[in-house]
C-alpha cells in the first residue's frame, strides 16, 4: 500500500491546529459516539478526545469508516492506517508513539513523509 501523502499532509495540518485538550495517545477515542458513528472533525463535541489514529478517522474517514470504528473502537488503528497508506511497522510506530501533544504527532507524521 503506497503512503497517502495527501491524507498525511492534511492530518499534519489538522494536528497543528487542533486544541491540545482534544488529543491523548492513551485512548483511541474517548467519547461515546452518537448513534455508534464516530463524529467528523466538524461534529466533535466538547470533551471529545482521541489519539492520532482517532483524529485521522474523524478527519479523513468516510461515514462507513466512522460507523465501523464507532461500533468497534479496536478498528480505529486499522482504518486509520488504510486512510494514511501506512504499513504495519509505520502504523505501529505512529499509533503507539510517545506523543504528548498534537504538535509532536504532526512532527512524527512529517518525519514519515520525509522518510518516504
Amino acid at each position: 500500500v503506497p503512503m497517502n501523502r495527501e491524507n498525511i499532509q492534511e492530518l499534519i495540518w489538522h494536528m497543528e491546529q487542533v486544541p491540545k485538550e482534544t488529543f491523548f495517545m492513551g485512548l483511541w477515542f474517548a467519547s461515546k459516539p452518537d448513534g455508534d458513528v464516530l463524529p467528523t472533525i466538524h461534529e466533535m463535541r466538547c470533551g471529545t478526545v482521541a489519539c492520532v489514529a482517532g483524529h485521522a478517522v474523524m478527519l479523513l474517514g468516510t461515514e462507513q469508516d466512522r460507523a465501523t470504528c464507532g461500533v468497534e473502537i479496536e478498528a480505529i488503528p486499522i482504518v486509520a492506517a488504510g486512510l494514511l497508506g501506512l504499513n504495519d511497522r509505520q502504523a505501529t510506530k505512529l499509533f503507539h508513539g510517545p506523543w504528548r501533544t498534537p504538535a509532536e504527532a504532526a512532527c512524527a507524521l512529517r518525519g514519515m513523509l520525509l522518510a518516504g
